[in-house]
């Protein structure tokens, strides 16, 4: 059976850049992209004896650019192949029973992964990662695998020229590898990957679903994508490149985390957060919601499908994933598409809608630019304008959405009631029952003795100075303040306020700790010593988040901290780690020990 190939070609006429297999629909089996396969779609050309259609990474349904057209694709696939089987493959989605109805597929839930992946979360300071990932490379190179290959490692960063320092850095066994390096340079570098004279490649976050290397190692140097921070989606995504079936025995995931790190004003987000919301989070369901452009482009691209059946229309959209307006009325206002009877006809305008994957208010845009300027090089770059403030626009929605349900979160936290632990009750219950019982046997013992006399006695007033013994008195004042020192001060009152918490904690009145703490660290948020004491009063009443919260603070605080840094990383594996009885000056920091060994 011959294979063909249907993907997006250059126009540019390079070497590099020429058709490689043979191109079109005319084999029996069929590889291309979503938009390779939808562009035939979209010209009205035909798709014949269609029996099975299978599409790999359906996550990218929740994509923000490409998903309303996989969306659309798979209905326009249904419409012209109704009893076609299809086949939705994804390693890492969110509720895949509640996608799975929505496609009207049967799941077959996987769960076991073939190479076992371990997890490493390692807070350090921007200058430390370069040498800690040149160390980490070089290790993973060194060993072997029980089936003969190196381990090589995908260094994920969030910016093109960071990939090329970064890999400058590591050395010439290292390789920068992004959207920016020609096909043919691309192609050099998986080449050395494959065989293995590579020990690593250093690229983007935005082509974590694009690449293709056998790694065992995967390092993220950051967790964002440009200034975004990456998905839960996102972050699966990429930690799914580490160990590959037929290469590696165990897979290794690093993230190096820069306590306080962010790569935008525009959030209030620090990467050691992110790192956390990362690990913990949980994939959410696939529900995109669309936007007039994204459901005008792809009505254009079903009216194509339908030849204009008003209800075929209707019922290609109706069977898509995402929800979002119908597009018709001000389409029809603006003369993209009109009714002929019981048909609708797109204008030239539209039919470039669905051609060229442009939404409504993108090709009217274009429409009065073209009509304004002569030159095209200045329409590229209002266009490109127009995209910034939209991005722009964008980002600030997002903002105010992260702000607002950091607030009702921070809300709903504050709102609880802080119960301790059941051991501090018990403790709490045992100690009011001795103290009953003490004074008890105090009242007895008082009734039993006789009260004692009350004894008056008359003083005296004090003799007055005169004159004379209160100038002598003075003077040897002034005299003896030449020879003897200042009293010395108290260290600060920082000092005495931590303490009196660490003395309260130890006497184990834990309220009065929480409330000496957090009344200083109210006034003095970068205290990293204070808000760690805090987090042990939090640990100790059981309230572990907001223990594990305090830690976190402390440590951006101060990255030196390590006593904050180790209790966080206790946190993150689930260990207990003990609560000191000594002073902080006489106990080693760095050791983090399991309660009971």
């Amino acid at each position: 059976t011959q294979t063909s190939i249907m993907t997006g070609t250059s126009r540019l006429n390079l070497p590099e850049t020429r058709a490689v297999g043979n191109r079109g629909s005319g084999g029996g089996i069929v590889v291309g992209t979503y938009e390779g396969v939808d562009n035939m779609l979209r010209k009205g050309m035909k798709l014949n004896n269609i029996g099975t259609v299978v599409i790999d990474e359906v996550q990218t349904l929740e994509d923000p650019e490409r998903g309303h057209r996989l969306d659309g694709l798979i209905a326009r696939l249904k419409y012209v192949a109704p009893k076609a089987q299809f086949l939705y493959l994804s390693a890492t989605i969110g509720s895949p029973h509640i996608l799975a109805k929505k496609l009207h597929a049967s799941l077959v839930p996987y769960a076991e992964r073939p190479v076992a992946l371990e997890r490493h979360l390692i807070f350090t300071e921007k200058d430390a990662k370069v040498p800690y990932i040149k160390k980490l490379v070089f290790e993973e190179f060194n060993k072997v695998s029980s089936k003969g290959y190196k381990g090589q490692t995908i260094v994920f960063t969030n910016a093109r020229n960071r990939c090329h320092s970064l890999a400058e850095a590591i050395g010439s066994m290292a390789a920068p590898y992004h959207a920016g390096l020609t096909l043919q340079e691309r192609r050099q570098v998986e080449k050395k990957f494959e065989e293995g004279k590579l020990a690593c490649v250093v690229t983007t976050a935005a082509l974590a679903a694009g690449v293709d290397f056998p790694a065992s190692q995967v390092i993220f140097d950051a967790l964002a994508m440009g200034i975004n921070w990456l998905s839960v989606q996102e972050f699966h995504q990429m930690m799914g490149r580490a160990g590959r079936p037929d290469y590696h025995d165990i897979g290794r995931v690093v993230i190096l985390a820069e306590p306080g790190a962010s790569y935008s004003r525009e959030t209030k987000l620090t990467e050691e957060e992110v790192a956390i919301q990362l690990l913990k989070g949980r994939m959410e369901e696939v529900a995109p919601v669309y936007e007039i452009e994204e459901a005008s482009e792809e009505f254009a691209a079903n009216a194509v499908v339908a030849r204009g059946n008003e209800k075929d229309i209707a019922g290609i959209g109706a069977s898509m994933v995402g929800e979002g307006d119908d597009p018709l009325s001000e389409m029809m206002k603006h003369k993209l598409v009109r009714k002929n009877g019981t048909a609708l006809e797109l204008s030239p305008l539209g039919r470039v809608m669905a051609e060229h994957f442009i939404g409504m208010n993108r090709v009217l845009a274009i429409d009065h630019l073209v009509r304004e300027m002569d030159e095209p090089l200045e329409i590229i770059a209002e266009l490109a304008a127009l995209d910034e403030e939209e991005a722009k626009e964008r980002r600030r929605g997002e903002k105010n959405s992260v702000e607002k349900n950091g607030l009702a979160r921070a809300r709903e936290l504050s709102s609880k009631k802080q119960e301790p632990p059941a051991w501090v009750a018990k403790r709490k219950e045992q100690n009011a029952a001795v103290k009953r019982e003490h004074t008890k046997d105090r009242v007895e013992r008082a009734g039993k003795r006789p009260v004692e006399r009350e004894i008056i006695r008359e003083t005296k007033a004090p003799r007055r100075a005169t004159k004379e013994q209160e100038e002598r008195i003075e003077r040897k004042k002034r005299e003896a303040n030449q020879f003897i020192p200042a009293p010395k001060r108290r260290k600060s009152d920082e000092w005495d306020a931590v303490e009196a918490g660490i003395d309260a904690r130890r006497a184990g009145k834990y309220d009065d700790a929480l409330g000496i703490l957090l009344a200083w660290v109210d006034n003095h948020p970068r205290d990293s010593r204070a808000l760690t004491e805090l987090g042990k009063v939090y640990d100790l009443r059981g309230s572990r988040d907001e223990a594990y919260s305090c830690y976190q603070r402390a440590a951006a605080a101060d990255t030196q901290n390590r006593e904050a840094i180790d209790r966080m990383n206790a946190y993150l594996i689930g260990i207990t780690v003990d609560i000191d009885d000594e002073p902080a000056s006489r106990i080693p920091t760095g050791i983090v020990k399991k309660k009971g060994t």
